[in-house]
């Protein structure tokens, strides 16, 4: 065992030999083959084996300190997740049945609110809003911007479309999916 600060070295090798000789013990494994109890902490029963066992004090120690920063909060850690659990269900059913609208569809407590107004409060087409999804420039097909974008990889070209940044090219009075000014090549 490589040292660190808690435990030197030669003191882990030694710690690491006696929990093997405690670890195989008759009656550890028989307890340890028992022990399903969500109500008992492991570390208790560990700390009882010891006792049965008269394993010396630095081994229950150093077991000690390990089962702890494990899991010893284990109980109140599953606790704690159930509870909130059971909270957020309570709270999106309420929030369904006050507001229509489904809270965990939205990133945080703002947007859902904000889907709560603009669904329940206001009248369609009284006030100019953003789409959702916000405005995009001409009708593309994501297949086809797929596609060009494989093309403009593929090739090492590159190929103006509506997503890349370079946006769409108009030739003339048509939109065209994509343009290749190397090549002078339109994409459609």
């Amino acid at each position: 065992m490589v040292s660190n600060k808690w435990i030197t070295g030669i003191k882990a090798d030694g710690v690491k030999e006696s929990f093997k000789v405690f670890i195989r013990n008759p009656v550890v494994q028989k307890d340890m083959e028992k022990f399903k109890s969500e109500k008992e902490r492991l570390d208790d029963v560990f700390f009882s084996l010891f006792e049965v066992c008269n394993s010396p004090d630095n081994l229950r120690s150093f077991v000690k300190f390990i089962l702890i920063l494990s899991h010893g909060s284990a109980f109140v850690e599953r606790s704690d997740v159930d509870i909130l659990r059971r909270c957020c269900l309570e709270f999106r059913r309420q929030f369904i049945d006050v507001a229509n609208v489904d809270p965990f569809c939205y990133v945080t407590i703002a947007s859902a609110c904000m889907a709560v107004f603009r669904s329940n409060h206001i009248k369609p087409y009284s006030i100019a809003m953003v789409p959702v999804n916000g405005y995009t420039s001409g009708n593309f097909n994501m297949n086809c911007i797929r596609w060009l974008d494989f093309l403009s990889w593929k090739d090492g070209i590159e190929i103006k479309y509506a997503l890349n940044g370079n946006g769409e090219m108009k030739i003339g009075k048509f939109d065209v999916d994509g343009f290749c000014e190397e090549q002078n090549t339109i994409y459609q």
